[in-house]
Parts: structure tokens; sequence; C-alpha cells
């Protein structure tokens, strides 16, 4: 995927703390920052997936209730 460039404005602690951390894993500034925003989109991604699956199996426990309803 192409690479574009962004200017943003981030508080003190968190340029900090974005040092610290970026060294420790021995990454850029930059390439820490994608890892930060590619783990939340995923974290995203996964809570809608959870949501989905929980509406599913309530769709699935009503049909069942159906059925039992049906077989009487």
């Amino acid at each position: 995927m192409a690479k574009i460039k962004i200017s943003m404005q981030i508080e003190e602690d968190m340029k900090e703390y974005v040092e610290e951390q970026s060294e420790r894993l021995g990454v850029s500034q930059s390439g820490f920052i994608n890892m930060c925003i590619a783990n939340y989109k995923e974290q995203r991604e996964s809570i809608q997936a959870m949501n989905n699956m929980k509406g599913l199996a309530n769709q699935i426990e009503e049909l069942n209730r159906s059925i039992k309803k049906i077989q009487k």
C-alpha cells in the first residue's frame, strides 16, 4: 500500500511515549504510530465481528424457540 505523509500535533507526554516505545521496539516513530493505528483498527473490527456473532446467536436462539413451538 502506498504511504502518504501527514502532519499532526500530539501532547508532549504522548511524544515521549512514542519515542520510548519506538526505541524499545526498534522501529521508527512513524512505524510505531502505524502499529498503534493498525492495532486499534483490528480491535474495532474484532468488536464489530463479535457484535455480529451475538446477533446471529440471538437469531439462532429465536429460531430454536420457534421450532420447539411448532413441534408441540
